[in-house]
Order: structure tokens, then sequence, then C-alpha cells
């Protein structure tokens, strides 16, 4: 029997959760900025700072695909929380033989989750989320292998978490 399963609302607020802390790091590095060497007005100092908050701002971006990944996945539990679990051929034999927790069964791939939320759920996400979804996971997935390096500017990091708040949240970033 599977036990602990997660709710949607659970997925939702993670979600929400993580996209705030994303745009709370966000801020900050700003905040920093403007207070700081923004207003100074050099800009080799200007360049010189947001090199070093790169770490912080790679960060939050990929805070905002694990929202993001929260966020379909609470939409798709809304039909069934087992929709979002991968293939029983992968499961644990401790499965069959009593009680396993959600979490120790294997997922749905995250590739998988618009198309799978577009299966089951009402309204489906247009096109430009996917795109959106496609580009904003390829970028985390170069984050987390280091490879080719990518530069995120405070503006990026934040349009991106606004448009998935909109997308996914209905605009609900903070918490």
């Amino acid at each position: 029997m599977i036990i602990d399963v997660p709710t949607p609302d659970e997925f939702h607020d993670a979600g929400v959760n993580q996209l705030y802390l994303a745009w709370k790091i966000t801020m900050d590095a700003h905040d920093a900025w403007s207070i700081g060497v923004g207003a100074s007005g050099d800009a080799e100092a200007t360049d010189d700072y947001w090199r070093s908050v790169q770490p912080a701002l790679s960060n939050a971006y990929s805070l905002i695909q694990q929202a993001m990944e929260l966020g379909l996945k609470g939409r798709i539990a809304r039909v069934s929380p087992y929709l979002l679990l991968g293939d029983p051929a992968d499961w644990s034999p401790k499965a069959a033989k009593g009680a396993t927790s959600f979490g120790e069964l294997p997922s749905l791939e995250a590739s998988k989750l618009v198309a799978v939320h577009n299966s089951v759920a009402d309204p489906p996400l247009d096109p430009a989320f996917n795109t959106f979804w496609t580009a904003v996971r390829k970028d985390r997935n170069r984050i987390m292998h280091s490879a080719p390096r990518v530069t995120f500017t405070a503006g990026e990091v934040t349009r991106t978490i606004l448009m998935a708040a909109n997308a996914l949240f209905c605009g609900d970033i903070m918490g």
C-alpha cells in the first residue's frame, strides 16, 4: 500500500515557497547592488558585483525550476497523485509487500510533466508555456552540470519568477 501521498495543496504550497525563496535571493542581490555598487555608478565594480552573485542567481533560477515542477505536480495531483508515479516496473519489490511511502517510489520525469498535465487537466497549458518550461529546465540542467556556464541578470531571474508565478501559481509568490 502506498502511504504518505501528498495533496495537491502540499505541492502548490511547496512550489510557492520555492518561488518565494528565489524571489528573496534575487531581490537581496538587487538591493545590495543598488545600495552599494550601483549607487556609485562604477561600471567595472558593477560588472564585478554581478559576476560575484552568479552563484546566488543560479541557485534562485534552480529554485524556479523546482517550483514549476511542484506546481505542475500539484495540478496533476488534483486529478490523481498516482499519475505522478513512474513506471511500476522500476518500483522496489518492497512496494508490493507492505506500506511504502509515496516519496520512496520513482516519479514521472520532469520532461513529461507538461504532456501529462495537458492530457488530464483542464484547461491545458498553452504551447508557449511548454517552450518556457523547456527553456527553464534546460538552463537549470546546464547549471547543475556546470557546462557551459550560464550567467543571469537579476532582471532575467525576476522575469522568470513572475512568468512562473503567473502561469502556475496565479501570481502568488509571497507565500
